[in-house]
């Protein structure tokens, strides 16, 4: 889930919102809880942005918060640079510099980098297409794509494009604060990450259904 963006109207007074996507799958034998929030407070030209992303099952498996600056640079496009703090799986902070925004056709893009680390200097880019079928209906196909500037073999890492995540996501809106989904996704290594990965006995490949429950705009 890509933060808030919007087109400046002014700086002089201060707004916040939130939002989090909450949602459960099973892998294996365990159920996982994923969550992925973020909280702005500030102007149309200046934020302080909070993101929080995570994965649970019997254990915490993943997490990382982000605490950004974030700059208005265009219309609906913004600029955000900032720290990042990863708890699993490899604990360190690391610095980010990211844009995003909506692209043509209404695409909400998102390019970041992460500075710091073992692998030096890694990024992502997301990408999601939300569709409004009806006042109440959303169809979003989304993709995520990270990569490596370097190996790290300790991590199962390797250099280059090293995970791509895709899916579908079916949203109901109940009103402008409330949304359960379904999301049909698929998540797959590549390259070099993906021989590390089979070498050290683990998943290259996942995929299934998602359910989950949208609060933004709080």
């Amino acid at each position: 889930m890509l933060p808030f963006h919007a087109q400046a109207m002014g700086d002089r007074q201060l707004f916040s919102s939130g939002s989090v996507d909450v949602d459960l799958t099973r892998l294996g034998s365990e159920i996982m809880v994923e969550w992925d929030g973020n909280w702005w407070l500030g102007s149309d030209y200046n934020k302080m942005v909070i993101r929080s992303r995570g994965e649970v099952g019997r254990q915490l498996h993943a997490h990382q918060a982000q605490l950004l600056y974030s700059r208005y640079i265009s219309h609906f496009w913004d600029a955000r640079i900032g720290m990042r703090y990863d708890q699993k799986p490899l604990p360190g902070w690391l610095g980010v510099a990211a844009v995003d925004g909506l692209a043509p056709y209404g695409i909400e893009t998102g390019f970041s980098l992460y500075l710091g680390g073992k692998q030096a200097l890694t990024g992502e880019i997301e990408l999601a297409w939300p569709l409004q079928l009806t006042q109440k209906w959303v169809l979003e196909p989304y993709a995520d794509i990270s990569w490596s500037g370097r190996e790290y073999i300790a991590a199962d890492a390797g250099a280059g494009i090293n995970l791509i995540n895709a899916g579908l996501i079916f949203r109901y809106e109940f009103n402008r604060h409330i949304a359960t989904y379904i999301d049909v996704y698929y998540a797959t290594h590549t390259g070099s990450t993906r021989s590390l990965k089979r070498v050290a006995g683990e998943d290259v490949e996942r995929g299934g259904v998602k359910i989950g429950l949208r609060l933004f705009n709080w």
